[in-house]
């Protein structure tokens, strides 16, 4: 007797930790509403990993919602504007409930010529929230307005406050641009609503020191980074150049990956005579962030 009650009690245990195990019982997801903020364009699943019965959004407006063709245990969601909508999901399983609300996106787009073939393309984020990364659409155009090449670039690494950059280069022997009739716009953006974005900039040490004499015709930056927390972190260091008048000649971009209390070196070589003549300092901005999916 002692014996059956033994196993008994031990297959109750199991199936007590299989259902432990499981995603979000019925009577679990449907009293609780999850809160996520999405932005203008950007799209997301819900899934508790049963087939999904219903969709609805109290705002389709602002949210448009369905059934994953492919995957028939996803419910997909699309921010259409701002504004707030509740989305409901009924699945075999259960029904999962969300507020969504929706943000315009806010950033701010800007071209520069540093020099003949080399435009600087800088993305301001005006937000509240970290992007991996933005997908700029750009129009080069010349004295008459004529459309000279129109394509995108990739600009990563957005935290909320900060400008990220990259670089457009072009052939001056195909054609002449005239920088105030070129034009800039973000087509798409990336994040991962799910995941926990956090500014890891006062983080990251950065001990810098410029030498112009070592290498005539070239100013060598030598950057050690140390990672001051136990978690891995990503982003990009920038080293904005400067002449005597303050104004920006041109960006250096280091892409960074430092594990959790690392220390690394990087060498820059700054050519003074050709490319950057007018070189005069430099500052650095670090935009180097943790993501952690919950």
């Amino acid at each position: 007797m002692k014996q059956t009650m033994k196993r008994l009690v031990t297959f109750c245990l199991a199936v007590v930790m299989v259902f432990t195990l499981l995603p979000a019982t019925a009577a679990e997801a449907a009293t609780k509403t999850e809160k996520i903020t999405l932005y203008v364009g950007e799209s997301i699943y819900a899934t508790n990993y049963s087939d999904v019965t219903k969709v609805t959004s109290s705002n389709k407006k602002v949210v448009a919602v369905g059934r994953d063709k492919e995957y028939t245990y996803r419910a997909n969601m699309t921010a259409k504007k701002p504004g707030t909508s509740m989305i409901t999901i009924k699945t075999k399983r259960g029904t999962m409930k969300y507020k969504v609300t929706v943000k315009k996106l806010a950033f701010d787009v800007k071209l520069t010529e540093l020099s003949d073939g080399e435009v600087l393309v800088s993305v301001k984020n005006n937000t509240n929230h970290i992007f991996d990364y933005v997908e700029v659409t750009y129009t080069l155009k010349g004295a008459d307005g004529a459309v000279l090449e129109e394509d995108k670039r990739m600009v990563y690494d957005l935290l909320p406050g900060k400008t990220s950059y990259d670089k457009i280069f072009y052939s001056t022997y195909d054609f002449t641009i005239a920088i105030k009739k070129c034009s800039a716009k973000i087509s798409s953006v990336y994040r991962s609503p799910e995941a926990k974005y956090v500014d890891r900039a006062s983080k990251l040490t950065i001990t810098d020191k410029g030498n112009m004499k070592t290498n005539p015709g070239y100013a060598t930056l030598t950057l050690k980074l140390k990672n001051k927390i136990s978690s891995s972190m990503s982003g990009s260091v920038y080293i904005l150049l400067y002449d005597k008048k303050d104004r920006l000649i041109g960006v250096r971009t280091l892409s960074v990956f430092l594990k959790g209390s690392a220390v690394e070196t990087e060498t820059e070589k700054i050519d003074t005579t050709y490319s950057y003549p007018s070189y005069d300092h430099y500052k650095i901005v670090k935009n180097v962030y943790t993501k952690d999916y919950l």
